[in-house]
């Protein structure tokens, strides 16, 4: 995996939220390791990746959230990890998403300030000035049912 382009709701370009772990691993191999939240859900890290992927007990351990601080990441055929946040910023709002919640120092990270975009379901975690980390998640069709769009 030489990029890995976000594609809100849907993943990236080689893997797609709802996709169970067994073809997750078939497709970038064995997690370096894994975690099981106190939701039962499991974690997966990919040192060579930069990325953790969480699969929800709940939905079978389908794939359905993501968050990366690989430089790989792009935006539109651009990098975002370690870009300014107003250029990420203006980046975004040229592709339409304008509704960020902002969240200047939370208590657990003083150094840190979020943007977050329900309509998107992404964070940015932002580091000197920079766009340190990224996650996004599937989206929700109704109160309790994920918009899969993996359906093999």
């Amino acid at each position: 995996m030489t990029s890995l382009t976000i594609k809100p709701g849907t993943g990236t370009e080689l893997l797609l939220f709802g996709m169970p772990f067994q073809i997750v691993e078939s497709i970038i191999g064995k997690p370096d390791r894994v975690h099981v939240d106190e939701e039962s859900n499991k974690l997966w890290d990919f040192d060579a990746f930069r990325l953790r992927l969480t699969f929800y007990e709940e939905e079978d351990f389908r794939l359905g959230y993501m968050e990366t601080t690989s430089g790989a990441l792009l935006w539109h055929n651009q990098p975002i990890i370690g870009k300014d946040i107003n250029e990420v910023l203006d980046l975004m709002k040229k592709q339409g998403i304008r509704d960020w919640e902002h969240e200047k120092s939370p208590a657990d990270n003083p150094f840190t300030e979020t943007y977050f975009s329900e309509n998107q379901w992404m964070m940015l975690h932002v580091e000197f000035n920079c766009v340190a980390r990224v996650e996004w998640g599937a989206f929700i069709k109704n109160l309790d049912e994920f918009d899969w769009k993996y359906n093999g």
